[in-house]
């Protein structure tokens, strides 16, 4: 029971978390993110050496790679959640309802940037990024319940 209540919790946390990031207006998200991607590259000596202008255009590049990594990252968390979860309950199909939750989340989190969030828009390639993300989470979820 106590098992079945924590992942509850996991799983209502990642949803409000994605949701969170996702209402962010389109300059406060972007911020964020060249902040993330900018503090990541302070750590390699070969950015340390570029000029200012080239350590921009450099930030600019990274900063897709970044948001890009971002957005599997916060499906994959969501897969295992969401795979744990239904798996607890001993339910078939767990990979399949997994999945489909995920897309359906990822759909809604688009509509929800698209139709309501200044500057956001709905993205194709941010829902194949989310569907990804979640697929690897939910694979490697199943694959060690399996092997329990």
């Amino acid at each position: 029971m106590i098992k079945k209540i924590i992942l509850w919790i996991l799983t209502i946390c990642c949803v409000v978390g994605i949701f969170m990031f996702s209402a962010q207006p389109a300059p406060q998200s972007g911020g964020l993110s060249k902040s993330f991607t900018k503090e990541i590259m302070q750590t390699f000596s070969f950015y340390q050496s570029m000029e200012r202008e080239k350590q921009t255009a450099f930030i600019e590049t990274a900063d897709e790679v970044v948001r890009s990594l971002a957005h599997m990252f916060v499906f994959f968390v969501l897969g295992i959640c969401v795979c744990a979860l239904i798996s607890s309950y001993g339910l078939k199909y767990t990979l399949l309802w997994s999945l489909l939750f995920c897309i359906l989340y990822a759909i809604f989190d688009e509509c929800h940037q698209g139709f309501f969030v200044d500057g956001r828009a709905f993205q194709i390639i941010d829902l194949c990024k989310d569907w990804f993300g979640s697929f690897l989470g939910i694979s490697l979820t199943a694959t060690i319940c399996r092997k329990r």
